[in-house]
């Protein structure tokens, strides 16, 4: 089975995004073909070895791009994926009974954007593509909690 990669793209000085999808080498080489990229050239040569390439300006910002190797999510990955999503789930649910019971739309705007936080927090873990997913989940769950509680307090102090 050949090996699947992320595509790590930076625009400029902004922050480095991954692209969401997934090439194997024949579906790689025909997206590099674009930027003039060919199999047995030196730029290749250099983004198999894990170096960054800038492949065009855009906007009059340099674009570049490195190749990170995928890893598929693990049974257990997917596991924390899927609970952060039904905690969501649960989270808007309990915010529409407690609203509808209580007439109180202050809990309304407490627990939705936390529900959101779940949510955006279940998307970016489930494109996470690391072979040190466990250490990469553990602190971005950590800032998600305190998160939250932080956003809870204030957000319970305001309204």
């Amino acid at each position: 089975m050949s090996k699947l990669y992320n595509i790590e793209v930076t625009q400029g000085t902004t922050q480095p995004v991954i692209e969401p999808d997934v090439y194997n080498e024949e579906a790689l080489l025909f997206y590099l073909n674009r930027f003039g990229v060919e199999e047995n050239s030196h730029d290749y040569k250099r983004l198999m070895n894990g170096e960054r390439l800038l492949i065009t300006t855009y906007k009059n910002e340099p674009l570049s791009i490195k190749l990170i190797e995928y890893y598929e999510l693990s049974a257990a990955q997917v596991q924390i994926v899927r609970t952060l999503k039904i905690c969501a789930g649960i989270l808007v649910i309990v915010a529409l009974i407690l609203v509808s019971i209580l007439d109180n739309f202050k809990l309304l705007i407490i627990l939705i954007p936390n529900a959101l936080l779940l949510w955006f927090t279940s998307k970016k873990l489930e494109i996470t593509s690391s072979e040190k997913f466990e250490e990469v989940a553990k602190r971005v769950l950590i800032m998600l909690g305190i998160s939250m509680l932080v956003f809870s307090t204030v957000a319970f102090f305001i309204i």
